[in-house]
């Protein structure tokens, strides 16, 4: 048996993450999924679990998808980090 890819979707548009949820729910047998809306939360939860992949979005009110993933690279150096943005 094999472990599952944990990946932590990080979005302040909490509407946004619902869809998201929602649309990769057929995934479920495949991915291990978190949904945050916060980036201070974001860094908590990958305190405490390991993730394979972190995708977060660029612009967030108090931290940008940026800061949050060079602080998730100090925690976690070897989960991969995406930005995922509807921003050009």
């Amino acid at each position: 048996m094999f472990n599952k890819p944990r990946i932590l979707f990080v979005d302040d548009d909490e509407n946004l993450l619902k869809g998201l949820k929602r649309s990769l729910m057929s995934q479920r047998k495949e991915w291990e999924m978190d949904f945050c809306h916060e980036p201070l939360n974001a860094l908590k939860v990958v305190g405490r679990f390991h993730y394979d992949v972190i995708v977060t979005d660029l612009r967030m009110p108090g931290m940008t998808g940026v800061e949050l993933l060079q602080r998730v690279c100090l925690l976690s150096p070897n989960t991969a980090r995406i930005i995922l943005s509807g921003h050009v």
